[in-house]
């Protein structure tokens, strides 16, 4: 990257977050906004993705996104395309 340039902040969103984020508006909402408009980048890992994928499968939630129109597999694949997963060593 040349200099002069400025790289985009990377952030690892702990679960909780990306719940919180999903679920209304507010400061976790505006960091997934800031990644879809590239201000930011999100890094992830599978560890990360499969405990996102299975808290998002739990019936308390489940029940929430359905009031919201989402269901657990949009908002995992819309997230998995939003990361970036380094690769493993």
């Amino acid at each position: 990257m040349p200099s002069g340039v400025p790289r985009a902040m990377r952030l690892v969103l702990d679960t909780n977050v990306v719940i919180a984020a999903v679920m209304g508006a507010g400061p976790p909402s505006r960091l997934i906004d800031l990644a879809t408009e590239g201000s930011i980048d999100l890094i992830s890992s599978d560890v990360l993705i499969a405990e996102l994928t299975d808290v998002l499968h739990r019936e308390h939630i489940t029940r929430r996104l359905a009031r919201k129109g989402r269901t657990a597999a949009e908002v995992i694949a819309l997230y998995e395309d939003l990361v970036e997963r380094p690769a493993a060593r």
